[in-house]
């Protein structure tokens, strides 16, 4: 008899302006046969400025607006590929080990 066993997995943020802070989550998880499905992968930053000389990077949904920091990057490597900056975001999510979620529905309850 063949027993299966339910896979443990766990939902993060994950895309490039987050890579360093995930990456200890990434590397226990593999050690431990855990599922990283990451979330906002299509994402860039860009720099918000409020009073007093403060700034901020938040992420904002690549397709909408450019301009992060790794965006001549990522649009050269697009371009060597033939593929989409989307593509190579997704891709690359898959490279680092984690499942890519590119939607997600809320239901009721958890609005």
């Amino acid at each position: 008899m063949c027993r299966i066993h339910d896979a443990q997995r766990g939902q993060i943020l994950f895309h490039p302006y987050v890579y360093d802070q995930q990456a200890p989550i990434l590397d226990y998880a593999a050690k431990h046969n855990i599922v990283i499905e990451g979330y906002s992968a299509l994402t860039y930053a860009y720099t918000v400025f409020f009073p007093h000389n403060v700034s901020l990077m938040a992420p904002r949904p690549i397709r909408t607006k450019q301009g992060g920091p790794l965006d001549p990057v990522l649009y050269d490597i697009a371009d060597r590929l033939h593929a989409t900056p989307d593509q190579v975001l997704l891709a690359w999510v898959k490279s680092k080990g984690a499942v890519a979620i590119t939607y997600v529905f809320l239901s009721p309850h958890q609005t």
